[in-house]
């Protein structure tokens, strides 16, 4: 054959796989024994490799144009409703899902937009057979679906057992299905393990192993974009870099793993995160995060200012590089007047006044034994030590809990593991009560280092759940 007749096959092959790229899709074992089983049904597994959310997206495309290649469904028209965790996800898998419906498959008059999806408000898409999918997040409450009757419902990602409640109410009308496909981590997932254990739903449970990462067809491995090979090398290196009191969720898609010894041991290195050399090139900003605890806390009054820096990773990706600069500890007996006295003064031995603050986020309040301890209580504290209007103080102190739904501490700590795995986070030396809490926590609520935790994790807020991420360099040590 010679070779502009193979270009020309070659691109004619590109054609028709851009045109309808489920038909050339080659699938994993349990993501084709899981496209093969009728009927309700849950999709378990890790994050990234094992693909569920793609295959809960060939599902209900195939359902909803009616051409489901592994068994018989309802013909189009049908109505779906897709439920997300929240809104950054519901637009990440309307991305996805955009990517691989086939050419012509949307009505003419329906839009896709890579920053809004399917619409800024109340998203849906409409097939041109006439289907619809409406895209919800548990975020929005049970009421989002209320009163709705249709034909499938797909959960991506764990949601609340009210928001699952109502979901199934949606089908009762039309005998619908409900599809799941989940990493049982970042929310509630007692009331699906008890739907799955009791026989209420089907699943296909899919550890990370080289054979599940086998393509069904010709049981060859599969192979990522950039060449990587997933075989029991990479699987090792993947079990490497995962915290360890997480792995078996994330990496195994196991229903629970519970904490054992300090929870960043396995990537912690005081000689490469403990530093009062390194330095941040460039634009950055500042960020204090303030927890408060019950009187019985030896350091449970805990304020860490953090300095965070904008660029960018090797593979083009945008991350933060962070030092934590400087930090306050008081036992919970202390005053929030001595709280605030010592948070100004710590702001002045780094050379930056209050309004220098990018951000302030502070933890709920709490009664101690004789006031309460909040962000309205520190607030006017802290006006009345800069004599000015309590709402004269900019930035304000703004709840770190606030719009956070079950799970902000998972996703917090995760962060904060990769930051410092990748080399991204450093710690002054001064910030002693921190360097212990990390070097100790175990990951519990019980544990006295959790404060500590939940400071830096709140001073670093805007970039654990970004609205709009920025672009951010790395920290060199001099």
């Amino acid at each position: 054959m010679d070779r502009r007749r193979l270009r020309g096959n070659l691109g004619e092959l590109t054609r028709r796989r851009a045109a309808s790229p489920l038909y050339y899709f080659r699938w994993l074992v349990p993501q084709h024994a899981w496209l093969c089983m009728p009927g309700d049904k849950l999709y378990r597994a890790g994050n990234q490799a094992l693909g569920k959310s793609t295959a809960a997206l060939a599902e209900i495309i195939w359902r909803a144009t009616g051409t489901h290649p592994h068994y018989p469904t309802p013909p189009p028209p049908i109505q779906i409703i897709v439920c997300s965790l929240n809104q950054a996800q519901s637009i990440s898998i309307q991305g996805k899902f955009f990517d691989l419906l086939p050419a012509g498959a949307l009505a003419e008059d329906c839009e896709y937009n890579p920053k809004t999806g399917f619409g800024a408000n109340r998203p849906l898409t409409t097939f041109a057979c006439g289907s619809t999918i409406r895209w919800v997040t548990d975020d929005q409450g049970p009421r989002s679906v209320a009163g709705a009757t249709v034909d499938v419902v797909l959960v991506d990602e764990p949601c609340s057992p009210e928001m699952m409640r109502e979901l199934r109410k949606r089908l009762l009308v039309r005998g619908g299905t409900l599809l799941m496909s989940l990493t049982p981590i970042n929310g509630p997932v007692e009331h699906i393990r008890e739907a799955v254990e009791t026989g209420l739903i089907p699943e296909v449970h899919a550890e990370l192993t080289v054979e599940n990462l086998r393509h069904a067809d010709d049981g060859t491995i599969r192979t990522l974009a950039d060449g990587t090979l997933c075989d029991e090398a990479w699987i090792a290196e993947m079990w490497r870099k995962e915290p360890a009191s997480w792995a078996g969720i994330t990496l195994n898609g196991l229903w629970e793993v519970r904490p054992e010894g300090a929870w960043f041991a396995p990537i912690w290195d005081t000689s490469k995160h403990v530093s009062d050399r390194a330095r941040l090139d460039g634009e950055t900003r500042w960020h204090l995060g303030i927890d408060y605890a019950a009187a019985d806390r030896p350091q449970g009054l805990v304020a860490v200012l953090a300095l965070v820096e904008a660029g960018r990773s090797e593979s083009g990706h945008a991350v933060e590089s962070v030092i934590v600069e400087d930090m306050v500890s008081l036992p919970g007996t202390a005053t929030v007047t001595m709280f605030a006295q010592d948070i100004l003064r710590m702001l002045a031995r780094n050379g930056i006044q209050w309004r220098h603050l990018r951000t302030v986020y502070g933890d709920n309040p709490v009664q101690g034994r004789h006031e309460y301890k909040g962000n309205y209580d520190l607030t006017r504290r802290l006006a009345h030590e800069l004599k000015i209007a309590q709402n004269g103080l900019s930035p304000r102190v703004m709840g770190a809990k606030e719009k956070m739904r079950g799970g902000s501490r998972d996703t917090g700590c995760r962060y904060l593991y990769e930051a410092m795995a990748s080399g991204r986070l450093v710690v002054r030396s001064r910030c002693g009560p921190l360097v212990e809490a990390i070097e100790t926590w175990d990951y519990t609520a019980q544990h006295p280092a959790k404060d500590r935790i939940d400071a830096l994790r709140y001073a670093l807020k805007d970039y654990i759940f970004p609205l709009g991420r920025v672009n951010f360099a790395t920290v060199r040590v001099a």
